[in-house]
């Protein structure tokens, strides 16, 4: 690198213009031809000296413009160089910068101060020291000579010497130094330089500096692509150092659910975000940070103690937390689950919060993932009554066989004449509660459409209760399908927005019978032969109690017989056969319209209709609004005939009652 002090006197310019004193040619007053004298021989002397003089004064113009030409080479390189020692301290700086910021220490908004401030101070003394120099200087003629020399060692030292010489002889005139020795050198040196067109191997060694500054931008660049942290935010907070930027960070969290927010005391808030960048054993937690105000962080302390409520909650991914939903055995954890968005990345978390019942003023949280955090959020918890289900106490029919139960959600299930009883925590007293079924907006208002029923109140005004049966069908003859809960204290105020829990009724399915023999109607039977039965009967869920066939003549009932029966119900396929007689059916009651008597039989030509009657175990002591189960099968009919010769002597042999059934199962 050549320096402008590596010799004594650089000549300093007031532009970049360079100046034009590499010879001192005659001036033109000296060049004109002297008064002609009457000497003629000494005339032609004058014309020889002439032709001299000009031909001196052209070699002087070229070795001057071949080291004006190196002059101005070496300058553009020199002014390059440092440049380019800008541009690499620069990015070194910015390299530097994003590794201490990103993985060894990130300093603070005093710290990133006096690191710009020493940036800046020692780039102005750079600039002023070494840069802007460059722009008010030119290369030394010694200095661009001796660089031609160096490249060109046929050169010598005729270039330097000239240029020595010369100068000289400009600054001492009347010295003994004669001019046809620097006119000798430079006619010497000028031959030399005629062969040689390339500056100076010095002017044009820029390459390695062009390569380290390329090396040092693609390794920034690599870097900045390849680093999972964000660059742009380093150095947002290297340009801004007064900012309240935050360090950049591995893990990035973005698109935080429901950020700033409004929810009631006692109901969940649901909480979502986007993870990106986190580790396989890195969990996401949901934390709860203090209130905005003293009072705020008051309440919210008494309110978690009181309901031992956690300040950190764990998200899990979308796919896991909507298994969970649906695991759950609630209508309203399926439906919350359902309402969520079925198209999230893998990369979405998610957490169901609880709030405190008594809590409220406005909380802080924060989403905290591997080395980074979002947040602060604010949720303003509303200060209104807040119902919350405590527990519901389930007391199915006895016939059932299913024991009291408890649950502790508000969604209601259970088989068809099951007794609820439903307690609710309030968050604070009241002095109405009711309970609205199916309420249905009708207008501008929302209405129970199944009506409403006053609910049952403790001393403390804080809990309430009320117990109703779960029935497909209520007393104005409308099934039930949801409810919800409203109270007010004594200054009138509600609960606003109260939650609507489904009710879900599982009906007691009636039994199922069949007569599977005979597979047609109607049938011959012959007054003195029989007719065999086959009846398949079954209670999918509880149980069956009984069997029973019937049989009519028109209007007439002529016999009804229990062929099975288990008071207390039994599960499972129960095959029951019976024998129909008609030479042993003996008609009771009042004479027909026939002109049948009473105790006379059946007549050939009768038609009579055989029906099939099982009936369920669906029976509570406790409650006569439950109705067993019936299920008939679609009329047999059978015709009485003629008696037939064959039998006649079978009929004597048969043993038994015929009209008694024989069951199977």
């Amino acid at each position: 690198m050549c320096r402008f002090r590596d010799f004594p006197s650089p000549l300093r310019i007031r532009a970049l213009r360079p100046r034009n004193d590499l010879s001192a040619p005659t001036p033109p007053s000296e060049l004109a031809t002297k008064r002609r004298t009457p000497d003629h021989g000494r005339g032609e002397a004058v014309g020889a000296t002439n032709s001299t003089a000009a031909s001196n004064d052209a070699t002087g113009a070229f070795v001057a413009s071949r080291i004006e030409a190196a002059q101005s080479a070496l300058w553009r390189a020199e002014l390059t160089r440092r440049i380019l020692t800008i541009v690499i301290a620069v990015l070194a700086a910015a390299f530097a910068w994003l590794v201490l910021d990103q993985w060894i220490y990130s300093a603070g908004p005093l710290g990133r101060t006096v690191l710009v401030a020493g940036l800046i101070v020692a780039m102005i003394a750079y600039i002023y020291l070494r840069l802007w120099p460059v722009m008010h200087l030119r290369i030394s003629e010694d200095y661009a000579a001796r660089a031609l020399e160096r490249d060109h060692p046929e050169l010598g030292h005729a270039l330097s010497s000239y240029i020595s010489l010369r100068r000289q002889r400009t600054e001492h005139p009347q010295g003994q130094l004669a001019q046809r020795v620097v006119r000798s050198v430079g006619s010497s040196a000028a031959a030399k330089l005629r062969g040689i067109d390339a500056p100076p191997s010095e002017a044009t060694g820029l390459a390695t500096w062009w390569a380290a500054t390329i090396a040092l931008l693609a390794a920034l660049a690599i870097y900045t692509l390849a680093s999972p942290k964000n660059s742009a935010q380093s150095v947002a907070r290297l340009a801004l150092p007064m900012s309240s930027l935050e360090a950049p960070k591995r893990v990035r969290i973005s698109d935080v659910s429901p950020g700033n927010t409004e929810s009631l005391a006692g109901r969940n808030l649901e909480v979502a975000a986007t993870v990106v960048n986190l580790r396989d054993d890195e969990p996401v937690y949901f934390r709860w940070g203090p209130g905005k105000t003293r009072r705020d962080r008051t309440s919210a302390i008494a309110g978690d103690a009181q309901n031992s409520s956690r300040d950190q909650v764990r998200l899990l991914p979308s796919a896991t937390a909507e298994a969970t939903a649906e695991a759950r055995d609630t209508a309203e954890a399926r439906d919350t689950a359902e309402a969520r968005d079925t198209a999230e990345g893998p990369n979405r978390f998610r957490a169901s919060i609880p709030i405190p019942h008594h809590a409220h003023g406005t909380r802080q949280y924060r989403i905290i993932a591997g080395d980074a955090s979002a947040g602060p959020y604010q949720v303003s918890i509303r200060n209104t009554p807040v119902v919350q289900i405590r527990e519901v106490v389930y007391d199915p029919p006895a016939y059932t066989g299913k024991s009291r139960h408890t649950k502790r959600t508000g969604a209601l299930r259970g088989v068809d004449g099951t007794r609820v009883k439903l307690a609710a925590a309030v968050n604070r007293p009241i002095t109405r509660a009711v309970i609205e079924f199916n309420p249905r907006k009708v207008g501008r208002d929302i209405h129970a459409t199944a009506g409403a029923r006053e609910m049952q109140i403790t001393a403390d005004g804080t809990n309430i209760e009320f117990t109703f049966p779960l029935r497909l069908r209520g007393g104005a003859a409308i099934a039930l399908q949801d409810y919800r809960l409203r109270v007010w204290d004594d200054s009138g105020q509600s609960n606003a927005d109260p939650i609507v829990y489904p009710i879900e009724i599982i009906e007691d399915l009636p039994p199922e019978i069949t007569i599977v023999v005979p597979q047609q109607s109607p049938v011959d039977v012959p007054i003195n032969g029989q007719q065999s039965f086959e009846i398949h009967a079954a209670d999918v869920d509880y149980g069956l109690a009984e069997v029973e066939i019937e049989i009519r003549r028109g209007i007439d009932l002529i016999a009804r017989s229990s062929l099975w029966k288990e008071p207390a119900g039994k599960r499972g396929n129960h095959v029951v056969e019976y024998r129909f007689r008609p030479s042993r059916i003996i008609i009771a009651g009042r004479a027909d319209a026939a002109g049948t008597r009473p105790g006379s039989g059946l007549n050939v030509g009768d038609e009579l209709e055989v029906v099939a009657i099982a009936t369920d175990n669906r029976v509570d002591p406790n409650d006569d609004t439950i109705a067993p189960g019936v299920t008939k099968t679609q009329p047999m009919r059978l015709r009485i005939t003629a008696a037939a010769q064959q039998q006649a002597g079978e009929e004597e042999g048969q043993q038994g009652e015929g009209q008694q059934g024989e069951g199977q199962q």
